[in-house]
C-alpha cells in the first residue's frame, strides 16, 4: 500500500490497483480500480506515476494523474518477476523473487529499461531503501543489504 495526499493505493493482488479516497479515515470511498497486467503485490508512488510489482509480468507504471481515470504508462519485465518495489533516484528496485533484486531504469516513465538482477540466497519477497542501503526481505535467506554509492549499486555487504 502506498499513500499520497488524500489517496491510498492498494495492491490488491488480483483485483489489481484499488485507488481509494482517505480524505475522510474514518469513512474511506473507493475512488476506482484498475485492472493491472498481473497479480498487484506491491506499490510505490512518485508524483503522478504508481509503480507496481506486478509478480511474474514484472514492473507496470500508472499514470494517477486524474485518480478517477487511472492510465497504463508503461511497463517492464523487471527481469521476470517483481514481487515488491521501492524507489530509488531515477531507479525502480524490484523484489524478484527467485530472481533476487532486479533494477530498472524509470528515468522516462513510459519507457522502462530493465538494467540488472542481483541474486540473493533464497527468494526476494519484498524492498525498502533507507540510508543509501537497499535491504532485501529474502524468505529463508534472511536480510540482504546492499549498499548504493554513486551511480552503480553493489552486490550484498552484508547477508544473515
Amino acid at each position: 500500500m502506498a499513500v499520497t495526499g488524500t489517496l491510498a493505493l492498494v495492491a490488491d493482488d488480483e483485483a489489481g490497483l484499488q485507488i481509494l479516497n482517505i480524505a475522510d479515515p474514518a469513512d474511506p470511498t473507493l475512488v476506482t480500480t484498475y485492472a493491472t497486467a498481473g497479480d498487484a503485490e506491491g506499490v510505490v508512488v512518485r508524483g503522478v506515476y504508481a509503480y507496481v510489482a506486478i509478480g511474474g509480468d514484472g514492473l507496470e507504471i500508472v499514470n494517477i494523474a486524474n485518480p478517477s481515470q487511472p492510465v497504463f504508462a508503461g511497463q517492464s519485465g523487471a527481469g521476470g518477476e517483481a514481487n515488491g518495489v521501492a524507489l530509488y533516484g531515477q531507479y525502480a528496485l524490484a523484489a524478484g523473487g527467485g530472481n533476487g533484486l532486479a533494477v530498472v531504469d524509470i528515468s522516462d516513465p513510459t519507457e522502462p529499461v530493465f538494467l540488472a538482477e542481483y541474486a540473493t540466497a533464497d527468494f526476494a519477497l519484498d524492498v525498502s531503501v533507507a540510508f543509501n542501503h537497499i535491504y532485501v526481505a529474502d524468505a529463508r535467506g534472511g536480510l540482504v543489504v546492499f549498499a548504493e554509492l554513486g551511480e552503480k549499486i553493489y552486490l550484498p555487504l552484508i547477508s544473515h
